[in-house]
């Protein structure tokens, strides 16, 4: 799989005219050296083998990655990290990680522009971050102005992550636009068999929850909600790959048929909160709140923050503290001026900038620990 889905990749770089980058390179015509540019708004991270003076923590440096050079073995980068700031390279050899700030370049895409989200998603797969190409790809393929050869790249992730029903699905898109793609209808016929030996479902939508974490005693008795104004029936929800992983599932109240969604946290992980995101090309600019229910089955109070992702920024509230049992109709301001984002340095005195082009809204689970929460009722109002 690894070397067909490798292939896959180099056939669609080239049909958009994207230079075929090794692994970790951007598929921009980067030059040899950056030009002198203005602060980057997007900030990747080098964490290095060993100290960097000058760097935030004296650990890693922030900036815009533009080049990873292979044949001189450096990496270029546009730093915005302490007193250094500007274009700047440093060597691959004591490059231990990159972080790369997905959300920022994502936010820099145009409000609707699915070409670009498929040209994203490409470079996305260049740099080995499959889970983030996933994401953009299901939003793109089968849009206009996307290449039919979206769906194979779908359908490979898909099936690499066990997803064999939403494979045959996107395997089966491609063969309707392509009748003759003998590869595609080699692909339905093998994935067609392997599904009808599945269980009866494989979705996200379970009987209950796991028997180690409690369903909620009182939900709220709702009614079935409109996906066009109920945030939480919507498809698309994602655990976000920055944050620590979880299990995130659709669960039915069968006497009012009402859903809500419950992320469970396993605990120890290495990063300082889970975050569960949903794609959401919107105009909020007519909003005044977000609203919610959420539901803690412990004592301990649970730290929450919520952030809207825009074409301008990331803005993150401050806590939202969620007591035990169901804590409803929680408010977010859309108006206040109290979000932190990264014009302020994630300091909290900004405002949401471009509400009319809201690309993504991520609840933030900001611990370590594990736990569970259950989302009802979030809606923009």
């Amino acid at each position: 799989m690894r070397t067909v889905f490798a292939a896959l990749i180099l056939a669609a770089l080239a049909s958009t005219g994207l230079a075929a980058a090794p692994a970790g390179k951007p598929p921009a015509n980067a030059p040899n050296a950056p030009a002198a540019p203005a602060v980057p708004a997007v900030l990747d991270e080098i964490i290095p083998y060993g100290p960097v003076p000058g760097g935030p923590d004296g650990l890693s440096l922030l900036g815009r990655i533009k080049e990873i050079d292979r044949k001189n073995q450096r990496v270029w980068v546009v730093l915005n990290s302490g007193e250094r700031q500007g274009p700047t390279s440093f060597p691959l050899e004591r490059v231990r990680l990159i972080k790369y700030d997905v959300e920022g370049r994502r936010a820099e895409l145009a409000a609707g522009d699915l070409a670009a989200r498929y040209r994203f998603a490409l470079w996305l797969l260049a740099v080995e971050l499959k889970d983030e190409a996933l994401f953009d790809l299901e939003a793109a393929a089968g849009q206009p102005g996307v290449p039919a050869g979206a769906y194979r790249l779908l359908a490979a992730l898909q099936e690499e992550k066990g997803r064999l029903r939403q494979a045959l699905k996107s395997w089966q898109a491609l063969l309707a636009l392509k009748p003759d793609d003998a590869e595609a209808a080699a692909a339905v016929r093998r994935l067609a068999e392997k599904v009808r030996n599945l269980p009866a479902d494989e979705g996200a939508v379970v009987a209950k929850p796991d028997p180690g974490n409690p369903a909620p005693p009182e939900a709220p008795k709702l009614p079935e909600e409109d996906p066009k104004t109920n945030l939480e029936v919507r498809t698309g929800w994602r655990i976000q790959p920055w944050g620590n992983q979880a299990e995130l599932s659709l669960l039915r109240d069968e006497e009012t048929g009402n859903q809500f969604l419950v992320v469970q946290m396993p605990g120890g992980g290495k990063e300082d909160k889970t975050a569960v995101g949903l794609g959401l090309p919107a105009d909020i600019s007519k909003r005044a709140r977000l609203m919610f229910s959420i539901y803690n089955p412990d004592k301990q109070a649970l730290p929450v923050s919520i952030a809207v992702i825009t074409a301008s920024d990331f803005y993150e509230t401050q806590y939202l503290w969620v007591k035990q049992g169901w804590n409803l109709d929680m408010t977010v301001d859309l108006n206040a001026k109290d979000f932190k984002c990264r014009a302020t340095e994630w300091a909290h005195k900004a405002e949401i900038k471009d509400k009319d082009q809201v690309r993504q809204v991520t609840f933030l689970v900001n611990i370590r620990h594990k736990a569970t929460i259950y989302l009802d009722h979030v809606r923009f109002e």
